[in-house]
């Protein structure tokens, strides 16, 4: 008997989403930041055109230059959402990701999209502009953990949860930061977070 190829490969793929979901409990206690996308400018332009939301650039935005990801450029909730929702238009240069901070360090753009962790923001001392109509998705940050870990370890759910509502997203990009640019061991920065925050002796 032959076998319908594209059944068995949905059956396939629907096994291994069972699998999955029974290795992986559901997230605990979210903390307080949010990798969500964000726009960027410098200290210098933001004080030149007192910028300090979004819905300010359209006062200016025939003099915007944006540097933004291909994906961004193409999202509902990037570019496209700036246009519905702010009612911006201006013009944008597509380029690869980790092109967009070299680019409004130098000048040859003036806006750039960024996620708001992001070590960068710290390293350029860029202004992150506040998304005062909410065009931004939430995505926030919160523990997930196998199934079959925490139920050997039960007591991991309540020292995790601890972290509930901390971590902010400049303490989160301070951190960053210090892996990315400083050179620090991600192990390390969280040891020195979680002392700080008393979660933790020394």
């Amino acid at each position: 008997m032959l076998l319908d190829p594209i059944n068995y490969c949905v059956k396939g793929i629907l096994l291994i989403i069972k699998r999955e979901a029974r290795l992986l409990s559901q997230p605990l206690k979210p903390m307080e930041y949010q990798n969500t996308y964000a726009l960027a400018v410098s200290q210098t332009f933001a004080k030149k055109h007192q910028l300090a939301k979004i819905s300010d650039l359209a006062k200016i935005q025939s003099q915007l230059q944006a540097g933004f990801s291909l994906e961004f450029n193409d999202r509902p909730d990037g570019y496209l959402g700036l246009e519905k929702v702010y009612g911006l238009n201006f013009k944008v240069n597509t380029m690869e990701p980790s092109l967009r901070y070299q680019a409004i360090q130098t000048g040859a753009v003036n806006l750039i999209d960024a996620y708001s962790t992001d070590s960068q923001l710290k390293q350029y001392n860029l202004f992150v502009l506040e998304d005062d109509r909410q065009l931004f998705p939430p995505y926030q940050g919160a523990p997930l953990m196998r199934a079959d870990l925490l139920e050997k370890h039960p007591e991991l759910e309540g020292i995790l949860n601890q972290l509930a509502g901390k971590i902010t997203a400049s303490q989160m990009s301070e951190m960053n930061y210090q892996v990315d640019v400083e050179g620090k061991t991600a192990a390390s920065v969280a040891h020195d977070y979680l002392v700080k925050e008393k979660l933790l002796q020394k």
